[in-house]
């Protein structure tokens, strides 16, 4: 899978006299991308997937609706309007729109040119200008719109390996969506929380996040997708803590509830962590089965491409400890091929 250029997809959608538009954006080319794949590579633990560690770079930028005046001051900026206001720069915009009355258009164009700076790889721009808009949001009272951006700036600050400050913003998203009480928002930031605590070995902090929080959430809003999505992070995060009885069990519930639902990615990724476990345990060639049939899944569903390194490397190493040094050299590279492309 060649990653040559970022991939970018800019959907807009207008509907009822208002303007929806969602932006997904690949970081790995970018200088923070580049670091952290090279961090990820070079891990010695191999507890987690590649994939989920991957999948966090692949950031989405989204706004649900925009009033006609923001859409206005959008096309205003592209030259559309023909100058309505006499502005003859960026700044000058800025300036107006820091009047206390159109303070959330400032906010909003903000946003606008955070994205055309993502776009064009300009990602500490960007990142400078959403966090003048979030500082308006919080001004204004805007909760909703605060998380938003505060979750996206968690996420960039991650990227970029600067962990307090992602723990500060998911923070502040996780605050703003219990005071709105916007609770499906809200277990995906606490979700984005336990990860930062796995990934910076506070376990303790994540099981009591996930058993406390997330998974009383979830029986309570009878959210089985939450539910299954809070038995894998277990599952993960005992795992990492060496209690593989605890990790088995959880990782096996996550396993049935993506059956019950026919999700066969969530299926994949318990196989492919249930493997791990049992080559800790020395049981080959209950690893290798499972392994096979996650194979399976991956060759029919080709959506699933990117769980392909996991698989080949879990192959390689298991097939090396197996002495099959034939079926090893196969998958040693292929998984070889799979991370020059992803580090080119």
């Amino acid at each position: 899978m060649p990653f040559k250029k970022a991939i970018y997809f800019f959907i807009i959608f207008l509907f009822s006299g208002k303007m929806c538009f969602s932006i997904e954006i690949d970081l790995r080319n970018t200088a923070g991308g580049k670091l952290f794949l090279d961090s990820l590579f070079n891990k010695e633990d191999g507890i987690s997937l590649l994939a989920d560690e991957i999948e966090v770079l692949n950031l989405e930028i989204s706004s649900p609706q925009v009033k006609p005046l923001t859409l206005n001051i959008y096309l205003s900026y592209f030259g559309s309007l023909n100058n309505k206001y006499n502005f003859h720069s960026i700044s000058e915009r800025l300036t107006f729109y820091s009047l206390p009355v159109f303070l959330e258009n400032k906010a909003t164009l903000l946003q606008y040119l955070a994205i055309e700076d993502f776009l064009n790889l300009r990602i500490s721009f960007a990142r400078q200008k959403l966090e003048a808009a979030l500082f308006i949001y919080q001004l204004k009272r805007k909760d909703f719109e605060a998380a938003t951006i505060a979750t996206i700036l968690s996420k960039l600050a991650f990227v970029q390996q600067q962990k307090e400050t992602a723990f500060q913003n998911n923070s502040l998203a996780i605050k703003a969506y219990e005071h709105i009480k916007q609770e499906p928002k809200l277990i995906n930031s606490l979700f984005w929380q336990t990860n930062l605590f796995y990934e910076n070995n506070q376990f303790k902090e994540a099981e009591d996040m996930l058993l406390k929080r997330v998974l009383m959430k979830s029986f309570r809003l009878a959210d089985r997708w939450s539910e299954m999505q809070a038995y894998y992070q277990l599952g993960k995060n005992y795992l990492a803590m060496r209690k593989r009885t605890e990790a088995l069990w959880f990782f096996l519930q996550a396993r049935e509830l993506a059956k019950k639902m026919k999700s066969k990615e969530d299926e994949l990724k318990c196989l492919l962590m249930i493997s791990k476990l049992k080559v800790k345990e020395g049981n080959f060639s209950l690893a290798l089965s499972d392994l096979k049939e996650a194979e399976k899944i991956i060759i029919s569903n080709p959506n699933f491409l990117i769980y392909d390194i996991d698989l080949s490397g879990q192959l390689s190493d298991l097939y090396r400890i197996m002495g099959v040094s034939d079926q090893r050299q196969v998958y040693s590279l292929r998984f070889s091929q799979l991370k020059k492309d992803y580090l080119n």
